[in-house]
């Protein structure tokens, strides 16, 4: 892909509708597939939703897709022969928590699920924290140390003890939905002990409405979590936006001082994050029924500090800190490798737009050093996340 500045750069402006969450159309799928099926309304078709559906078909589900958007799920009969199955997570390395705690509760006991990726970088990174969750809960996976099988798990279904569950979490928050997907597809309602603090839990909030959705009672502490269902349990689930999505917009729009109407954001603490950002760099916002109302004719090129709220926002946030020359600070980034983009090839490609780089286990910090390149040429591979960020920097006029 090229990405070139356009030659007359205009402000964006416009009214449009935030898109499905591909995170929230995972957890969806895979939480209706544990209460045996439903039905799944305004799901992100995207290579994170195929990798989900496939699993399920693997494991013997009914998926049909019965509009572009919507899918019935049917997993009644769960397949209880004893296969390998192999899974391909492409280049998303957080799918891996979610499919080895689904299928540890899920998967027929004594069969496996070996998850592969298709990034050579992905076999530097350490799914310790999930091998141990998986262990605490009663299941069985282990290292399979090749880039054809990073890590295999063991099903366990009606086989996981009803004993005190603990998990660990070290920098990863979807161990931590993993563990409640996994509970409850084993029926487990006791609360569930983490060692460690549970990490962005304003963005936890956003993505557990999966489970308000289905009058699921979900309860959330410090170091601990519990899920409660009910006899009114529903089967039908309308899957949102998150902060992420709307920042995506967002950082664009900002970038090229337009103006613009977003529709579908959700009122969170993710979002109110959202916002200070925007006002910190001169941009008015306005959040109403909503509707993100953002006006960034008069945004200034001033620095921009931000607590990340939500791994996947360190994207969009650090675009838009190149694409109006400011320098960046971003803190609590630790879950950045983990949202499928390699660190060191992310801020090569910046560098080369005229910022220097410090990383730190939970910091990062951009400043402008020299004059960018004028034109630059990216191979976003199957990293598309890379050019997504780079786009406020096309639009900018700075």
């Amino acid at each position: 892909m090229k990405l070139v500045s356009p030659k007359n750069k205009q402000p964006l402006q416009g009214e449009v509708k935030l898109p499905p969450s591909p995170h929230f159309s995972v957890m969806s799928i895979l939480t209706l597939a544990t209460i045996d099926g439903g039905t799944a309304i305004n799901v992100a078709r995207s290579f994170h939703v195929e990798t989900t559906t496939f699993l399920l078909k693997r494991l013997g589900c009914k998926l049909d897709w019965i509009a572009t958007d919507k899918l019935i799920v049917e997993c009644g009969n769960v397949d209880s022969s004893l296969k390998r199955h192999v899974i391909s997570v492409g280049c998303y390395p957080w799918l891996i928590p979610l499919f080895a705690m689904f299928y540890t509760a899920k998967g027929s006991a004594g069969s496996l699920l070996v998850l592969r990726g298709e990034c050579d970088w992905m076999l530097k990174l350490n799914f310790r924290d999930v091998l141990e969750s998986v262990g605490f809960i009663g299941g069985r996976a282990w290292f399979g140390e090749k880039l054809s099988s990073l890590l295999i798990v063991e099903g366990f279904r009606g086989c996981l003890p009803t004993s005190l569950w603990r998990i660990v979490v070290g920098d990863n928050i979807y161990t931590v939905l993993g563990a409640i997907i996994a509970a409850i597809a084993a029926g487990y309602t006791r609360p569930v002990l983490v060692r460690g603090t549970i990490p962005y839990t304003p963005w936890l909030r956003e993505l557990v409405d999966v489970f308000n959705s289905l009058n699921l009672q979900f309860f959330i502490e410090t170091n601990r979590f519990s899920i409660q269902t009910t006899s009114k349990t529903k089967k039908e689930i309308i899957v949102g936006s998150t902060c992420f999505e709307a920042a995506l917009l967002a950082a664009p729009i900002a970038a090229s001082r337009g103006r613009a109407k977003l529709i579908g954001i959700t009122n969170s603490e993710c979002t109110a994050s959202l916002t200070y950002i925007l006002k910190s760099i001169g941009c008015e916002v306005e959040v109403r029924e909503r509707t993100l109302i953002l006006n960034c004719e008069n945004r200034e090129a001033r620095n921009l500090i931000a607590k990340t709220v939500a791994p996947p926002l360190v994207l969009p946030y650090l675009g838009l800190g190149v694409a109006i020359k400011a320098d960046t600070t971003l803190s609590e980034t630790s879950g950045l490798v983990y949202e499928g983009v390699q660190l060191g090839k992310f801020t090569s490609i910046l560098e080369k737009l005229g910022f220097a780089f410090i990383v730190e286990r939970d910091r990062i910090a951009s400043v402008v050093s020299k004059e960018p390149h004028k034109r630059i040429v990216v191979d976003c591979g199957r990293s598309p996340e890379l050019c997504l960020t780079l786009i406020p920097s096309a639009l900018s006029p700075d």
